[in-house]
Parts: C-alpha cells; structure tokens; sequence
C-alpha cells in the first residue's frame, strides 16, 4: 500500500468514525498533555487535528438553533399562548397572599341569601367566587365563609355557610349575618391574609395585630387586641 493510499485508508475510517472520535476527543480533550506519535494525517498532527475538532464542536454548540428546530418541533407554545397562562401558573406575590374585599348581597326569601361574585387573590393567584345561594337557619349568629377547593392553578372557590368561625387554609371567613326581630342583617369584612395568618385589627384566631398610618411612623399593636 502506497503512502497515498494509506492516507485516503486513514482519512476514510476517519470519516466512518468521526462523530465518536469527537465524543472522545471532547471529554477527554482539556487533560490531554501531549502525544507520543508525531505521525501527520493529510498534514495535520494530533494536536492540530485536537485543536480542529474543538473549534468546530464549539462553533456548533455555541448558535442558538444549530439544527434549526422551530419552538412547535420542540412542543413549546406561542409568547401569546404563554402570556396569556403565565398569570395562573406564576403568581407575581412574593408572598403566600390572599386579599378579599369586602362583599354584598341580597336576601331572596327569609332563608336565602345570595351573595354577589367576590374577585379575591388567594395565595397570589386571582379567584372568582361566584355568587350562590346560602341557607340560613336559626336564631344565632352565622358566619359567611369562602371555601377553597383544588390544586392550583385549578382552584375553586365557593361560598359556605357556618355556624361556627373556624378558619384554615381554605376556610376563610369573608362576613356574618346576625338574626334579630325575624330579620337577618349581613356584615362583610375584608380579609388580608399572609399564609393562614390574618391580619386583624381585633383579636381573630392566627390573627396577626397591624397598626394603621404613615410607614414612616412608629409601629404599635392596636388597643383593640387588648379587650
């Protein structure tokens, strides 16, 4: 075999072999010292063919695409599609926070009480509760609740009836309704919540005291949560 013929040999098992020489090449490449055999391919020494091999995996890895693939031949979705979901799988509070503005209604029968859609923010993910009719019962006072169901971001929210104040996780108390003269008066509160943990202004079960003004003024527990 001529000296021609030895290099196109080499060349061409070079060629059938290349895609795991730079595999190898690759991992083993930065501990690589130097090389006993001097012998040259087509003119290139193992070094230079070391230093080639690098510089072509490296101008390969480093583009955005290199194959050229689309974010639908990946499965990905659309900056619309994401933007549009983003708000339910990615709450932008810091904090486990759920707010619930004060509420309304109406009385439909002497036992029926229908409070409105309520938009709360549980747990830093917005919620509708939607409005439904609760049954009242009795002579004593009923607490309103908001109940939560599910995991998120597929929660569900409703309205509840109770007869005690009981509070979690998912068990929120928006309000009450006070029975007298054969009436029913409803109140509703606002609820700030850091966890399970309310803020309140007066004694509530995990009920953490806030004091009202300027940021820039002295803290103080509030008097009311001395009684």
């Amino acid at each position: 075999m001529t000296d021609a013929e030895l290099r196109q040999y080499l060349v061409t098992k070079f060629n059938l072999w290349k895609v795991e020489i730079i595999r190898l090449l690759k991992r083993v490449a930065p501990i690589v010292k130097h090389a006993d055999n001097t012998l040259k391919i087509n003119g290139y020494s193992l070094a230079d063919l070391i230093a080639i091999i690098k510089g072509e995996v490296g101008n390969h890895t480093s583009q955005v695409r290199p194959h050229g693939e689309t974010l639908a031949q990946l499965g990905g979705m659309t900056t619309a599609t994401f933007d549009a979901q983003a708000v339910n799988y990615f709450p932008k509070d810091a904090v486990p926070l759920t707010k619930i503005p004060a509420g309304a209604g109406v009385f439909t029968s002497a036992t029926i009480y229908t409070p409105n859609n309520l938009d709360i923010v549980y747990y830093g993910r917005k919620l509708r509760v939607p409005s439904g009719n609760v049954t009242l019962s009795g002579t004593a006072r009923l607490y309103l609740k908001v109940v939560v169901t599910g995991i998120g971001p597929a929660e569900a929210a409703v309205f509840a009836i109770s007869a005690n104040a009981n509070e979690d996780s998912r068990n929120m108390v928006v309000g009450w309704l006070d029975y007298a003269g054969g009436n029913w008066t409803p109140t509703f509160i606002r609820t700030v919540r850091i966890g399970a943990a309310v803020l309140s202004a007066t004694v509530r079960g995990n009920g953490i005291p806030y004091s009202s003004g300027s940021q820039a003024a002295a803290g103080s527990i509030p008097t009311t949560w001395f009684q």
